[in-house]
């Protein structure tokens, strides 16, 4: 089977739809990555509780917010794009892309994904994305930025939560042959196992 489809066989049908746009769902995802970044933040507590909070320049603390926010606006961004490379590695095909109140997204609405090509587009860019946060955090010795890289790499994990969720489905979940109709925030699983 090729990595895509042009056309729904006959014998398929939605057996699935994840929509990020859908009002519960997006709130799900979002309060369990709020979740994954507290965790993140009182196991990662204990990098700086000895430092004297006063005697840090406020400048300082600033800048770490800014840092922050900038590198909360890279993960954002870069995990639609690096899905939209991996799609297009598989496809030869160009994403669309856009922006919900619950996630930033690329999608391929006119073509059906077979499970092959789906997974890789959500664990690869997660791997990638992962692994280079995992360095600096080995790497670094400043606990302050070892304890901004955790942060970091913990909202990373709440990115990729739908991502993850779509693994999830396909090893317990679906059985058999699976097509994808990757619509951006929607996502509709197609099944000849019903």
């Amino acid at each position: 089977m090729k990595n895509y489809l042009n056309e729904l066989p006959e014998n398929y049908k939605v057996v699935y739809c994840l929509n990020a746009k859908n009002v519960k769902t997006g709130i799900i995802f979002n309060v369990f990555a709020l979740l994954i970044l507290l965790i993140a933040a009182i196991a990662g507590f204990p990098l700086i509780k000895n430092i004297n909070i006063f005697n840090i320049n406020p400048f300082r603390i600033l800048l770490f917010l800014l840092i922050l926010i900038f590198a909360l606006i890279v993960l954002i961004f870069s995990n639609p794009l690096l899905h939209s490379l991996i799609i297009f590695i598989f496809t030869g095909r160009k994403l669309k892309f856009g922006i919900t109140w619950s996630c930033v997204y690329c999608g391929i609405p006119d073509i059906y994904l077979n499970k092959k090509t789906v997974l890789a587009a959500s664990i690869i860019p997660f791997f990638i994305s992962s692994a280079i946060i995992t360095v600096f955090l080995i790497f670094i010795t400043d606990l302050r930025i070892k304890y901004f890289i955790l942060l970091n790499l913990s909202l990373n994990i709440g990115m990729y939560l739908g991502d993850l969720y779509v693994l999830f489905l396909f090893l317990f979940r679906f059985k058999g042959n699976v097509l994808v109709k990757d619509v951006g925030p929607e996502e509709y699983f197609y099944s000849d196992k019903i």
